[in-house]
């Protein structure tokens, strides 16, 4: 598979791990429609790629994601409602049909934030790992607007009593 480069993500591979970051840390790694169109493409190639045994979902910087970035998810789309679609397709797609039936074992490693519709990558993975500093939080609760996917499978993730704490 030829290197490709990319605008908010980074591919690393070694010894058979590929090492897939998002790479917005001075947005604390948000999730924009450019990040969703090149994960959901990303994970297309990964997934039938030889090199590619073990794929690891991480944030570069501070966090792992801050969840989805309002500014150009929603109001950078509102004039556009083809490329509101599109990103809204490609972040279904990507953080939970693609990562939860992913061809090969997947482990998200959370360091710093990871807010809102952040969790739902994290729940697809095989396996969770969080780093000390790592914080949990579905801030969208206090707009009426919850993560369905993140708030199901949190407890199945964490345990109950870490899940209320949340």
């Amino acid at each position: 598979m030829a290197a490709r480069t990319y605008e908010t993500i980074k591919v690393e591979k070694q010894d058979g791990i590929t090492w897939v970051i998002f790479n917005r840390p001075d947005k604390r790694n948000a999730m924009s429609p450019q990040l969703h169109l090149e994960m959901d493409d990303v994970l297309d190639d990964l997934a039938v790629d030889d090199k590619t045994e073990i794929l690891v979902l991480t944030g570069a910087g501070e966090s792992f994601s801050a969840g989805q970035d309002i500014r150009l998810y929603f109001r950078g789309t509102e004039g556009d409602p083809a490329m509101r679609a599109k990103a809204r397709r490609a972040s279904n797609q990507w953080r939970w049909q693609k990562l939860s039936t992913f061809p090969k074992p997947t482990i998200a490693m959370v360091n710093g934030f990871c807010f809102g519709g952040a969790f739902t990558q994290v729940a697809a993975c095989d396996f969770a790992i969080a780093a000390d500093d790592a914080q949990f939080g579905f801030p969208e609760v206090r707009l009426g607007v919850p993560t369905i996917v993140g708030a199901l499978r949190l407890p199945d993730r964490v345990g109950w009593s870490n899940a209320m704490a949340t």
